[in-house]
């Protein structure tokens, strides 16, 4: 489970 802190940025950059 390493993908974390990238799963956090998608939802991030979508919002932006």
């Amino acid at each position: 489970m390493t993908n974390l802190p990238f799963y956090m940025k998608w939802p991030a950059i979508m919002l932006l």
